[in-house]
């Protein structure tokens, strides 16, 4: 069966790029996106134009299970994330868009809809499920961004489905639509001391803590993920770069 790839938070940094190197390859691809989502007006015509089915059901627990069906998708990426600055936004309209809200919450929706989903439907292919998680989570960490990370990670371990957890570090590039100075500069000047090791002869800091662009990012993600040998594990920046083709 040819591949069918449902991306759920398919407006970020990464989950543009993924959609994309998807349809470069001709790959069948549902871009999900909210229907209230302030990055619809753009993100519709160009996912379209790309060629990707664009969805925008709601975060209902009953409607997201039916978008499921609807599209049988056989691979499922969770690229959902959000910052200090939009949870504050969120709160002041009277919305929740904390790390728990979005990050651990939303992740554990898509995953249990999907597990109902291949309980219900023997007959077609179990899908599987990747998490872009980050550098840093482990089970006991304490800070907020990485522990909602790390209930989502702790739940996807004893799913049924195929899964693969993805801890990146850095993840930037000056191709980002949004605006954020501060993680841009931590990353160069981040990879200006680890280039410089490298030349040293220390190379593994580099390739574990080096930043990745988004296409870098959704390159290799792609390449594991179509890997049907590769599931069950976490994979680290290493792992990602040495499936990556691109520049």
């Amino acid at each position: 069966m040819q591949p069918r790839f449902l991306i759920v938070g398919a407006t970020g940094y990464t989950g543009r790029a993924v959609i994309h190197h998807l349809r470069t390859k001709q790959i069948h691809t549902v871009a999900h996106i909210r229907p209230n989502s302030p990055n619809l007006d753009w993100a519709q015509p160009e996912f379209t134009q790309a060629g990707a089915v664009v969805d925008t059901t709601s975060w209902d627990t009953e409607a997201v299970l039916q978008m499921i069906q609807r599209h049988r998708p056989t691979h499922v990426f969770s690229l959902l994330g959000t910052t200090k600055a939009k949870a504050k936004k969120a709160a002041a309209q009277g919305k929740k868009a904390t790390y728990e809200d979005v990050e651990r919450d939303l992740s554990l929706l898509i995953l249990r809809q999907l597990e109902a989903f291949a309980a219900e439907n023997a007959d077609a292919p179990t899908p599987k499920y990747l998490f872009l998680s980050s550098l840093g989570v482990s089970d006991g960490v304490k800070n907020r961004y990485l522990r909602a990370r790390a209930d989502v990670e702790i739940e996807i371990r004893k799913s049924t489905l195929p899964w693969l957890i993805v801890q990146p570090s850095f993840i930037s590039g000056p191709d980002r639509r949004e605006n954020r100075r501060g993680e841009r500069f931590g990353s160069v000047v981040s990879d200006t001391i680890l280039s410089t090791i490298a030349v040293l002869g220390i190379k593994k800091p580099y390739q574990l803590y080096g930043t990745l662009s988004a296409a870098q990012l959704a390159d290799g993600l792609i390449a594991w993920s179509l890997d049907d040998a590769a599931y069950n594990q976490t994979l680290d920046t290493i792992a990602i770069r040495n499936r990556i083709s691109v520049s």
